[in-house]
């Protein structure tokens, strides 16, 4: 902050990221962080980044929960067929598959809010119908030959 430099300018992401993951508790396992070169380890450079992970050590960070990216643990593996569906149909339709559903659209189905834009519109036509006939049952997905899923009638 004091230079005024963007923090990669003076270490790599791939160091702050060694560092942040491994924790060195000496300079001997800072210098073997992957990622740190030895210009990150003249003295006062090191001294400091010691006393940074000294410092960050002893704090506890409490990460933002926001309700769109949580699923109930039973609907989690829903989530990653649904994914899975939707990817499928992006390369039928030859679109974005973000443009036919974002995670935070599948959560907004699957936790059933009025507002979710599967549910509604285009992408209820071309996707939220499929999604629901999966989530109820009556459809299964299946691979075939090529590799590409499709939809099949679920046995009862």
């Amino acid at each position: 902050m004091r230079s005024d430099v963007p923090p990669r300018r003076i270490m790599s992401d791939m160091a702050l990221l060694g560092i942040s993951q491994r924790v060195p508790k000496s300079v001997e396992d800072l210098a073997s962080t992957r990622g740190v070169d030895d210009r990150l380890l003249s003295s006062e450079f090191c001294r400091e980044i010691m006393n940074a992970v000294r410092d960050g050590a002893k704090r506890t960070v409490a990460l933002p929960k926001t309700e769109s990216d949580e699923v109930d643990k039973h609907s989690r593996p829903a989530l990653t067929l649904i994914t899975a569906w939707i990817g499928e149909l992006a390369r039928k339709n030859k679109i974005d598959a973000t443009l036919l559903a974002t995670r935070s659209d599948i959560t907004a189905l699957l936790r059933n809010e009025p507002e979710a834009r599967l549910a509604q519109g285009w992408r209820a036509t071309l996707v939220g119908d499929d999604l629901k006939r999966i989530l109820n049952g009556e459809v299964g997905l299946s691979v075939d030959r090529d590799g590409h899923l499709n939809l099949i009638s679920a046995i009862n």
